[in-house]
């Protein structure tokens, strides 16, 4: 009811991804499945698989904008990130994979919605590519953060 129309890029885990296919597919909604794959995940094994990957859905409405014209390997699924420490937020995810989607799915001055705030990643993002947004976190600590990282010049 918010938007009319809209992207959504929605990072889970994969004890979450059939519920989201359900529910996307039941609500007619287009999605696909990215993959932010880790070059360097933290080596930690404990009986199972390394953690170098995250889902992320993308879910498109009808009628939205979508950036065509960006290079060639920006638009595949898979996407290798080299991960630098979570320094900021257990769930940190690397600045410049931020602003590709950011800039795929949006114009200059069109709003973003973080309703997970975190340490700012986005917003930062957000204010390096011209685009307003809006922030939403629960925890005062985090809000500091991404005040901080606000607050540091653009470097283009």
């Amino acid at each position: 009811r918010v938007c009319k129309s809209f992207h959504a890029y929605i990072f889970c885990s994969k004890a979450l991804l059939k519920e989201y296919m359900t529910y996307f597919d039941k609500n007619k909604l287009n999605w696909e499945l990215l993959i932010y794959a880790k070059r360097n995940p933290i080596p930690t094994k404990n009986n199972k698989y390394l953690s170098d990957k995250e889902y992320c859905f993308f879910v498109r409405g009808k009628g939205c904008y979508f950036n065509n014209d960006m290079p060639f390997g920006q638009y595949k699924t898979v996407q290798f990130i080299n991960v630098s420490e979570n320094e900021l937020h257990p769930t940190q995810k690397d600045q410049g994979y931020i602003e590709m989607l950011i800039s795929k799915s949006s114009r200059e001055g069109q709003i973003i919605l973080d309703p997970f705030l975190g340490s700012g990643t986005t917003a930062r993002a957000c204010k390096n590519l011209n685009r307003n947004f809006i922030g939403i976190e629960i925890s005062e600590k985090y809000c500091e953060i991404a005040r901080g990282r606000l607050r540091q010049e653009v470097l283009f």
